[in-house]
């Protein structure tokens, strides 16, 4: 498993490198925090060519999410973008984020 630390080294990977990863799935990794930080983060470097991300069935606080989420809707993210956040901690106030950033 991935776990939350091999995610940031994963994310640090990915902000140098300039390979176009279109899809990435994190599924049940034991991902938690400061998993959804460090998406946001990747998203906003503006180098990122992810196109469908899996983060579910992982402990990612609804902050988390909520910070993901924020990212997302201030870049104008693709509408393609297609991100799987079931069986994550994200409670539904996260809903209106969610439906901003898609």
């Amino acid at each position: 498993r991935l776990q939350s630390h091999g995610f940031e080294a994963l994310c640090k990977v990915m902000m140098v490198s300039k390979r176009a990863l279109r899809w990435l799935s994190l599924a049940d990794n034991e991902l938690g925090h400061p998993c959804g930080s460090l998406a946001a983060d990747l998203f906003a470097q503006g180098q990122c060519s992810l196109k469908e991300l899996s983060l579910a069935v992982n402990s990612i606080s609804s902050g988390e999410i909520a910070c993901f989420l924020r990212t997302l809707a201030k870049l104008s993210v693709s509408e393609d973008l297609y991100i799987d956040l079931a069986q994550t901690a994200a409670q539904p106030q996260v809903l209106p984020m969610a439906a901003k950033a898609i």
